[in-house]
């Protein structure tokens, strides 16, 4: 009878430390997810791009040159004017995508005004 109390203590302790471990590991595994869900999007190469577009000539941005693309696009097909200026994530960048766009529905709506009739 000693013996079998002495096996189930034994199992109770092994259980309990186990128990123990796995309980620590999934906190700790939590708390790393949260730590990494925290963390800003925002990294030194954005910031560095974000502060060239401010210092350079507003034509020679991308945004800027796909606004003007996708204008010449929509125009071209005949499509409503609206520009998609969600394809571009911070304001800067939408402003000049918006920029180009105008720009190039504009030169476009010319030329189409320009052509000879078929």
């Amino acid at each position: 009878m000693k013996s079998n109390i002495t096996y189930g203590a034994v199992v109770y302790w092994i259980a309990s430390v186990a128990a123990t471990a796995t309980l620590t590991t999934h906190v700790m595994q939590w708390n790393r997810y949260q730590n990494e869900m925290q963390k800003p999007a925002v990294t030194a190469q954005n910031v560095a791009s974000r502060a060239s577009l401010a210092n350079t000539d507003l034509k020679l941005t991308a945004p800027y040159r796909d606004g003007v693309y996708m204008a010449k696009l929509t125009q071209q097909r005949g499509e409503q004017r609206q520009a998609a200026v969600g394809r571009w994530a911070t304001d800067e960048t939408r402003n000049a995508f918006a920029a180009g766009y105008d720009r190039g529905y504009q030169v476009t709506a010319r030329l189409v005004d320009l052509a000879p009739a078929k």
